[in-house]
């Protein structure tokens, strides 16, 4: 009878952890999963409480782009863009910050920042490269909030200084499609 007993407080207190990783906030953390990166391999983010503590280590580390956390040791490690996502059964991780987003959405929403940034620089009659900047900055900003990776914001960079250029160039007055 005891051993049933353990037996239903142990399923309890699973169903309160699973429940705690479906909430909102922490909906992007992942059980049983964690990263390795060839870069950071030492325990840099320390022993913390839990999974949150150790992405709200992550989100203050301008290296750190997703972490993993392991529930029987407390340990936290951060890491960078380079990490690989691989089976740890005892690990929980996620990126630098969870958003209300997908990844899609993120992207557009970085995209269409950068872009709106650049029409407003140009609309204050700056020069090509001031507008160039303009668009990048908001994309490097608005990346980081959203938890885009050093590539992810490297990608959106690329796609508005080439909308930007296209705009540019077809001044002679052919219509450049900005749709995102």
């Amino acid at each position: 009878m005891a051993t049933l007993g353990f037996l239903l407080v142990l399923a309890a207190a699973s169903d309160d952890v699973e429940a705690e990783l479906e909430s909102p906030k922490l909906s992007c953390f992942r059980r049983g999963w964690g990263y390795e990166d060839s870069w950071h391999k030492d325990l840099n983010g320390g022993f913390v409480a839990n999974a949150e503590t150790c992405q709200e280590t992550c989100d203050h580390m301008w290296f750190c782009d997703v972490f993993t956390y392991y529930e029987d040791t407390k340990k936290c490690f951060l890491q960078g863009n380079q990490a690989i996502e691989m089976v740890k059964t005892t690990a929980i991780s996620g990126p630098k910050t969870c958003s209300a987003t997908s990844l899609s959405e993120a992207l557009k929403m970085v995209k269409h920042a950068g872009w709106s940034a650049a029409k407003g620089a140009q609309a204050e009659a700056m020069n090509l490269q001031q507008i160039k900047i303009a668009g990048v900055q908001a994309v490097q900003q608005n990346g980081v909030k959203l938890g885009l990776s050093n590539t992810q914001k490297a990608q959106v960079t690329a796609g508005v200084v080439g909308m930007i250029a296209a705009v540019k160039a077809a001044g002679d007055g052919n219509r450049v499609s900005t749709d995102f």
